[in-house]
């Protein structure tokens, strides 16, 4: 093990996003699925020239094209800062082992990310390498932000959690709509395995949309996509008795109650027809229940300068 310099941790686009937002890499810990070899972080001295094929078989033992997500990103660490890992053998595969989390912050390390052509880029940090933003990192836009911003934005990074979302689909959001309230998940068995409450992160809508159902639900699939229709925005001072949990390397919050609108300040905005998020506002603003935006000036003309028919028919009931 002497002769290893580097040791190297491969993942997804979405898993290094919440790592980038933990600053750490959790260890594995289900020893019947991806940690086969005992708890820990795994990771090999395999670099990026290496073959894509010879990586997946190597650290998954299987070569698929469901696999190729699992090498989006890879972060490079001296094997100097990892005291205690392992070298171990499955068959032809060589693993090394890391019994605990990774804080980045006692390490030294550097990643880079395939391009859109499936080649890797350039090593550097979080900001170069830009994950949060699909790629390229524009400095300059990030700089605008942090210096022109909003002040709840300002506040957020200073004081830690200042808002909290509660992301749902249209037709659950019809009917907090009609209760004015956001009801609590009750059924431990299935949607609320970390206990009775209302379930929100602290991941806003400008968060990749695999990465917001991988850390709100576990797992990221098509069917899946329509709990993120629709998001509603809560300061977490509204929200006494609220609780930070983990499950795995998910980071969720859990409010204990049924969260009545009436007492809270909240906005929310939903998903165009393109899949991106829209401005935030109420109810009426983004038109909930006339199937989208909500064109005022149309409903105006309607009232106004409708039929004769059309005005008899408001009048007369």
């Amino acid at each position: 093990m002497s002769g290893v310099q580097d040791l190297y941790h491969y993942t997804s686009v979405a898993a290094a996003e919440l790592i980038k937002r933990d600053n750490c890499i959790r260890k594995s810990t289900g020893t019947k699925a991806d940690a086969v070899l005992g708890e820990g972080v795994y990771l090999t001295d395999l670099s990026t020239s290496t073959d894509d094929d010879v990586l997946l078989a190597n650290n998954y033992g299987r070569v698929t094209a469901s696999m190729k997500s699992k090498i989006e990103v890879c972060f490079r660490i001296p094997a100097a800062d990892l005291p205690g890992f392992r070298r171990k053998r499955l068959g032809s595969r060589v693993i090394y082992l890391y019994p605990d989390d990774i804080d980045l912050e006692n390490v030294h390390y550097e990643l880079c990310k395939k391009d859109k052509n499936g080649g890797w880029g350039e090593w550097g940090d979080w900001i170069t390498i830009g994950l949060l933003v699909g790629g390229a990192l524009v400095l300059g836009g990030l700089l605008a932000r942090w210096l022109g911003g909003s002040e709840k934005e300002k506040e957020k990074t200073a004081s830690g959690v200042q808002d909290l979302y509660h992301y749902t689909s249209m037709a659950a959001a019809e009917l907090i709509k009609r209760d004015n309230c956001i009801r609590k998940s009750t059924c431990t068995k299935t949607d609320a395995v970390l206990g009775e409450g209302v379930y929100l992160t602290d991941l806003s809508t400008s968060t990749d949309d695999d990465v917001l159902l991988a850390n709100n639900y576990g797992r990221v699939t098509a069917s899946i996509k329509s709990k993120i229709e629709v998001c509603f925005r809560i300061p977490a001072a509204d929200l006494p008795g609220l609780r930070r949990k983990r499950l795995g390397s998910r980071v969720i919050y859990l409010y204990p109650d049924d969260i009545d609108l009436e007492n809270v300040h909240y906005e929310l905005c939903k998903k165009d027809k393109n899949g991106g998020w829209g401005e935030w506002g109420d109810w009426i603003t983004i038109g909930l229940l006339v199937g989208g935006a909500l064109v005022l000036g149309g409903l105006l003309a309607r009232w106004l300068g409708g039929s004769e028919k059309e005005k008899e028919k408001t009048a007369s009931g």
